[in-house]
């Protein structure tokens, strides 16, 4: 009975220093599979012809427009890239010492690399956030921001662990002149898209 029972805790503790050491590897993961995704995107599509302003005969913006269908396809391009980026990275697996299996920490840095798979549920969702501030007299800030959000659960025997990252970068910023109606100063998430298996 001692015997089982010490089998079962060495395992029980493997188990939970291995999906600790592929949080770590999985959040590493998604920056680089996430700011490689943006790169290649900002090489792709000119972010500048995106959102268009109207002014009136007064020099006031009446309008401020954005192309939503060139966003969708976007966010389509970047959460399908990021997706198949970090689902190619789970499938080849990672490497852990194999003091890991030993279920002790201070063991867990010794021994050969053994690659580990593991069970996993992937999700990969796209947002753009478009943004109006006050910078002056008559003068507005418009930006608009990628976000990249990527959940991962990874599924052991005996529990479930949750990775999330989140990535903001900014694709474009311009000083707007002239007065901007008020019910645009605020934001707000343009358009959106998720990928999951």
């Amino acid at each position: 009975i001692a015997l089982c029972i010490l089998i079962f805790y060495l395992y029980y503790a493997a188990s939970k220093l291995i999906l600790d050491a592929g949080g770590v590897y999985f959040n590493a993961s998604v920056s680089n599979c996430a700011y490689a995704t943006i790169n290649n995107c900002t090489k792709k599509y000119d972010f500048s012809s995106i959102c268009s302003l109207k002014y009136g005969s007064d020099g006031n913006v009446v309008l401020v427009s954005t192309d939503s269908q060139k966003l969708n396809e976007i966010s389509v391009f970047l959460a399908d890239n990021c997706y198949e980026c970090l689902n190619n990275l789970i499938l080849d697996g990672y490497f852990v010492p194999a003091g890991v299996f030993s279920g002790i920490k201070l063991l867990s840095g010794f021994g050969p690399n053994v690659n580990i798979k593991l069970v996993t549920v992937l999700s990969v969702q796209c947002d753009f956030v478009r943004e109006f501030m006050s910078a002056g007299i008559n003068q507005t800030r418009m930006t608009l921001s990628l976000v990249i959000n990527c959940d991962i659960t990874v599924y052991s025997i005996f529990e479930k662990k949750n990775y999330n990252g989140l990535i903001e970068a900014l694709v474009y910023d311009n000083v707007i002149v002239g007065k901007v109606p008020e019910v645009y100063l605020s934001r707000e998430v343009v358009t959106a898209k998720t990928t999951k298996d």
